[in-house]
């Protein structure tokens, strides 16, 4: 039996230093051969980070109304840097919304950040860190540009405000993940924004978020 070989692809850091070189597959000790899936391999590299409520009461409060200029959460992407958004829960919790909650979720090929908001503490996936981040993530922040101010809609929902586990359809908690085959990669400058509205008083939220980083060089290659 021949032994089989794959090209290894990307590059650019310590992680891919094999680019362009011929590697054997990996087997167990039993000779059973194995591969990671490509988040794995993302999350071994360090190159997975998330941020979210560490501290259990670092909630986000939605607004009144949809405004594009005020997302609850935006995404960073700065040039260079790719960004594939992977995973956001919230969970609404404090002040029950006042009407029908509304969740819009879109992604721009512009850096819609301006000013203001709370820059999101990070960690990555791999808590060694070997890699250091390059997205920024901002809550409660001011985003606006001149062209491409819409974005693209990813994703809509629209949920009851009520938090009460004895009702069947509560819908307290609300995720959003990527699912193939529909990957978007965020080539930057580019950016990935998060509204939640309701008609008279906002929810508030704990949440987390989780995306993935690649450096531009090593994805066009």
């Amino acid at each position: 039996m021949s032994d089989s070989r794959g090209v290894v692809h990307g590059g650019g850091g310590v992680p891919r230093q094999s680019r362009g070189n011929y590697r054997g597959f990996s087997v167990t000790p039993d000779g059973v051969g194995f591969s990671a899936d490509y988040l794995h391999a993302l999350a071994r590299e360090g190159r997975i980070f998330g941020a979210g409520d560490s501290t259990l009461v670092a909630t986000i409060t939605g607004r009144t109304s949809m405004a594009t200029t005020s997302p609850d959460l935006l995404l960073k992407v700065p040039d260079g840097t790719v960004a594939l958004p992977l995973y956001l829960q919230l969970t609404q919790t404090g002040t029950v919304a006042g009407g029908e909650i509304t969740i819009h979720i879109e992604y721009d090929n512009a850096d819609r950040y301006t000013s203001g908001g709370v820059e999101e503490t990070t960690l990555s996936t791999r808590t060694d860190a070997p890699l250091a981040k390059a997205c920024t993530l901002y809550s409660s922040s001011t985003a606006i540009v001149a062209t491409d101010a819409y974005g693209m809609g990813l994703w809509h929902g629209e949920f009851i405000q009520d938090i009460d586990p004895a009702v069947a359809d509560d819908f307290s908690w609300h995720n959003w993940e990527w699912r193939p085959p529909v990957p978007v990669y965020l080539v930057g400058p580019a950016a990935f924004l998060v509204y939640t509205f309701a008609a008279t008083t906002g929810a508030s939220y704990f949440w987390n978020f989780f995306w993935a980083e690649i450096p531009e060089s090593e994805f066009t290659s």
